[in-house]
């Protein structure tokens, strides 16, 4: 039999739990470190007729054929629109998806995503919903 009382014996209980918990902060927290950083090539402030809304786009460096987009913006309504898409725009005027996001309820987003780099991006255009970008339709535009 042991010597120990029973709150000797149940201490190692929480003991565990906190190891568990700071193994799964290690784990998910931190970042990875095979996760290149993101590395702005060109970064563009987007206009907007809206006031409230104010945008910066960037294009980072490629790696293979892929090009990633980041987006800061702030001033989205999270209640005009039920998601908005960040389109990229060629010299032929030919629009790509590059992300679609909703934003956080303060407005605000950091929103990442990914186009072919062996095409010559011109503009950046966030619409409402997948509503492709017109003169009509941008909500906020900017120029490489």
């Amino acid at each position: 039999r042991s010597r120990r009382g029973p709150a000797q014996r149940r201490i190692w209980i929480p003991a565990a739990a906190a190891a568990l918990i700071a193994a799964l902060v290690m784990t998910f927290a931190l970042p990875r470190s095979d996760d290149p950083p993101f590395v702005a090539e060109h970064t563009v402030a987007m206009t907007s007729e809206m006031p409230r809304v104010s945008a910066e786009i960037a294009m980072g460096r490629a790696d293979g054929s892929n090009q990633p987009v980041r987006l800061k913006a702030r001033g989205l309504s999270t209640t005009d629109a039920g998601f908005y898409t960040l389109w990229v725009i060629d010299d032929q005027h030919h629009a790509m998806s590059a992300a679609t996001f909703r934003p956080e309820d303060d407005g605000t987003c950091i929103v990442m995503g990914v186009v072919p780099r062996n095409i010559t991006w011109k503009q950046a255009a966030i619409t409402m919903g997948d509503t492709p970008p017109t003169d009509t339709t941008m909500l906020a535009v900017g120029q490489f």
